[in-house]
């Protein structure tokens, strides 16, 4: 997200501000109890507080307004710089999901959003080490102009598990009409956290779904 980021410091700096701090405390309490209380000694600790930050100011809604910090920054539109108007307008329109990596390319990837079967291109710089076709990731694209970027706050399931996650969904999209696709991807995200914590057991035994 390094070509966003002095956007982005700037909305984050209009979130954190004192008087929203009852309001990130509230979305932190209802993350971490979601996903697992993360440790600054915990591989993904980086990855996780990242998408903490991510989901309170991209998707937390305020009790006064009903609007996202994204939201009321937007709608105050006093930018450091008026040109970058369209960036923070496309804050507005993230996109957090499940994705299948189907295609790497020099400075591109193809993801498909697993639960809408959508193929997407994102433009990426970084070198995502160990990145493969096949792989399931979760993360937030962010528009910027016409390209999509990933947001730092990117999880990487392991290959093992991937038909297990695929198989998964497949069910409770067939079974479950009102399939909560935010709280299947916090359970992924729970799960991630025991796997890193828990070397000595095997993927496979800690993303054990229900059998039903």
């Amino acid at each position: 997200m390094v070509i966003l980021q002095s956007q982005f410091d700037e909305l984050l700096a209009f979130a954190s501000d004192a008087s929203l701090m009852p309001e990130l405390l509230k979305a932190k309490a209802v993350y971490f109890g979601a996903t697992g209380e993360v440790f600054e000694d915990d591989d993904s600790f980086e990855q996780r507080m990242a998408a903490f930050r991510d989901f309170y100011v991209f998707d937390w809604k305020i009790e006064d307004d009903a609007a996202t910090p994204a939201e009321r920054f937007w709608l105050r539109g006093q930018f450091a710089c008026p040109d970058d108007a369209p960036l923070f307008e496309g804050f507005l329109q993230t996109w957090l999901s499940l994705w299948e990596v189907r295609k790497l390319g020099k400075e591109s990837l193809r993801l498909r959003d697993l639960f809408t079967e959508r193929d997407v291109e994102v433009f990426e710089r970084r070198q995502l080490i160990g990145l493969s076709k096949g792989d399931i990731l979760e993360a937030r694209l962010l528009p910027m102009g016409e390209k999509r970027v990933l947001s730092d706050a990117v999880i990487f399931h392991p290959s093992v598990v991937r038909k297990a996650i695929l198989a998964e969904i497949k069910r409770r999209k067939k079974y479950e009409p009102d399939f909560d696709w935010r709280a299947f991807v916090w359970s992924l995200s729970k799960m991630h956290l025991k796997f890193g914590r828990y070397r000595n057991i095997s993927p496979e035994q800690i993303y054990d779904f229900p059998k039903k």
